[in-house]
């Protein structure tokens, strides 16, 4: 017989009872088997929604394998944490001492004759050019790409200041630079075969008063200015560093480098990794003193620099997917690592 509850109604047909009664009520605990099944959202359903059924996927980043932390620690190189990455440097750190001590000599390939034209610094620095343009490797093959490009110019008769003005120069024009530090494209390659034309028109006319400077500046003066000045179209950082460093050690130029003039490329993604900080300043302090500690010349530490970061380019796994680093160079330089004295600089700066 139907009763009525303290509301006043059916007690079977009372909303109010109804929902007291079900949470009295004990609730049946459904055992979930263990695992790793993967929660799914809430929001999503297997009906489809307004956004398509597909969930879109967020921004997916990579780290790039480095050798397991075996406790090595250096001031200098605070972003070092094993040993074998500390010899990886240290070994590139000699194959570009190895490779740069090449200049001057005839084993420097196309770059001899930059000491050839030692004194003719305008015509050293355009034939310089044009190989740094190339930007020699043997691994890419672009060694062959500087001589032909040094042929098409060494080819054409009269001044060397305006290479756009020579005979040669529509040849080398159609050379692409594939090198790893070369520009990479035909009109980047058009507009660097002009710098030398830029550069006098800013000295009244004169590439020699433009790449002399004041008589009073030294080597190192020197270099960061034609550095900052050579800062044109067609001319990355990496080319226009390639370019002074043949020039110095050449004997064709009084230039040297004091500091790594830092800028967007690989060579400061890898000093901001090794040296764990990513203020500029900050970064030519560290390589200083890691110049001071080893010994090394700062074009050579450059040149190292690119090469560890080129070095995932070539790797395979998630190095390779995750880098945009170009590849290493070995400028079309001989030399190579030196396992003793890789040791010797790893010693001289471990904690």
């Amino acid at each position: 017989m139907p009763t009525f509850c303290r509301h006043g109604r059916f007690e079977a047909s009372c909303a109010i009872c109804r929902q007291e009664k079900a949470k009295a009520e004990p609730k049946a605990v459904t055992p979930r088997a263990k695992g790793t099944t993967a929660r799914r959202p809430a929001s999503s359903s297997t009906g489809g929604s307004s956004t398509g059924s597909t969930r879109k996927r967020g921004v997916v980043t990579g780290k790039l394998q480095r050798a397991a932390d075996d406790g090595f620690r250096s001031d200098f190189l605070p972003g070092v944490r094993s040993t074998a990455d500390a010899l990886n440097l240290a070994g590139e750190l000699t194959a570009a001492e190895a490779r740069l001590s090449a200049y001057g000599t005839e084993a420097a390939g196309p770059w001899a004759v930059v000491a050839d034209l030692a004194g003719e610094p305008h015509k050293a620095f355009a034939a310089a050019l044009v190989i740094a343009v190339a930007s020699p490797d043997a691994a890419a093959g672009s060694v062959t790409t500087a001589g032909a490009a040094l042929a098409a110019l060494q080819a054409a008769d009269g001044s060397l200041e305006s290479l756009d003005a020579i005979g040669g120069a529509t040849e080398a024009k159609t050379i692409l630079a594939d090198g790893p530090r070369g520009p990479r494209a035909h009109d980047a390659t058009a507009a660097a075969l002009e710098v030398p034309a830029r550069l006098a028109q800013r000295s009244g006319g004169s590439l020699e008063a433009a790449l002399a400077g004041e008589a009073a500046w030294s080597a190192e003066r020197r270099f960061a200015r034609l550095l900052d000045r050579l800062a044109l179209p067609g001319l990355p950082r990496a080319v226009r560093f390639d370019l002074l460093t043949a020039l110095g050690r050449s004997g064709a130029l009084p230039v040297r480098a004091d500091a790594l003039h830092l800028g967007s490329d690989q060579v400061t993604d890898a000093a901001k990794r090794l040296f764990a900080v990513a203020d500029t300043a900050l970064l030519e302090r560290r390589a200083a003193a890691l110049v001071d500690a080893t010994g090394v010349a700062f074009d050579a530490l450059e040149l190292a620099l690119w090469n560890v970061a080129g070095a995932d380019a070539g790797a395979g796994g998630a190095a390779a997917r995750w880098s945009t680093a170009k590849p290493r160079t070995d400028l079309g330089l001989p030399g190579e690592a030196d396992a003793d004295e890789a040791q010797v600089l790893v010693d001289a700066i471990r904690d």
